[in-house]
């Protein structure tokens, strides 16, 4: 990992009545995963329609979901996230618990999206 990816911020989950938190580093997503939290992950990007589109309801499942992290990652401000993550379209949703990848959504399903939030 080059150094220009590494974060000296911690990330803290969002106060459940705040939106997702926004991520800018690798650390940031990993420590989180790492945590064995439940984590809910949106990998979207500025310049894409859908994921502007959804951004709303992921912020709304943030605000109305205890216990789980909300992240959102713009692809092209972590550079390499894409690839680690095997993010080919935007938005991508994936969601962790215990440290494991238990499930991914592509696209703008809010329906997927909050059964994926429920099942963690």
């Amino acid at each position: 990992m080059s150094q220009a990816l590494v974060s000296t911020h911690t990330l803290t989950p969002a106060h459940p009545s705040t939106m997702a938190t926004r991520v800018h580093s690798f650390n940031q997503i990993q420590g989180a995963i790492a945590s064995g939290s439940a984590v809910a992950v949106c990998f979207s990007a500025e310049w894409s329609g859908p994921s502007r589109a959804m951004a709303p309801v992921f912020d709304q499942l943030a605000m109305t979901t205890p216990g789980v992290w909300f992240l959102t990652c713009d692809i092209d401000s972590v550079p390499g996230v894409d690839q680690e993550y095997g993010v080919h379209a935007v938005p991508v949703f994936m969601f962790f618990k215990g440290g494991v990848k238990v499930n991914a959504v592509t696209g703008g399903n809010a329906s997927a999206i909050q059964q994926a939030v429920n099942a963690l």
